[in-house]
């Protein structure tokens, strides 16, 4: 598990672990300045919900970083190879891609900035193929090219999102960082 692997790794003085409901953490309000899931929000039964309960627990100034799954034109295509070519197993949620506007839905009325961009153009199948060294740089290029064709920045595997809590709701959109891995 998580701990053994942290005590393996000489890790565990700086690490901590518990398991808890991502609709009720059990914390205090406003006790982290950052939250962060990769590939976990759309495992939950309630991401709205879940998104809320992230910010109760950041202080203001804080951002939660989250990547997930990016509903776009390229997903049937990611789609067929899994089940060709299965990389990994897994049972999505109720929400197995998400989109830009759920994002922004999850998070309306909250007193955050929101800032969103995509990356990944290619499934993991071609660079699980290339190697580390090809993959990242084709990485890197595809996500420069189709980052700026005009209809298809959004056409990305994944989204990500930065969203920082304010004392205030904020709406002003900041850009986006550089695409990259």
């Amino acid at each position: 598990d998580a701990a053994q692997l942290a005590r393996a790794r000489g890790l565990h003085a700086w690490t901590s672990f518990l398991v808890a409901d991502a609709d009720s953490l059990p914390f205090h309000d406003e006790q982290f300045d950052a939250a962060l899931t990769y590939g976990v929000v759309h495992h939950l039964p309630d991401p709205a919900r879940a998104c809320a309960e992230i910010h109760r627990v950041l202080q203001v100034g804080g951002c939660f970083f989250a990547c997930e799954n990016n509903r776009s034109a390229l997903r049937p295509l990611f789609d067929w190879l899994m089940e060709k070519f299965p990389l990994w197993n897994e049972k999505a949620g109720a929400e197995p891609l998400i989109s830009e506007r759920m994002v922004r839905e999850w998070h309306a009325g909250l007193p955050v900035s929101i800032r969103l961009w995509w990356t990944v153009y290619l499934p993991p199948h071609v660079f699980n193929a290339l190697g580390f060294r090809v993959a990242y740089w084709l990485m890197k290029g595809t996500n420069a090219l189709c980052g700026i064709v005009p209809g298809f920045r959004k056409a990305a595997g994944l989204i990500f999102w930065e969203i920082r809590k304010s004392a205030r709701n904020e709406s002003d959109e900041k850009p986006a960082p550089q695409a990259g891995p």
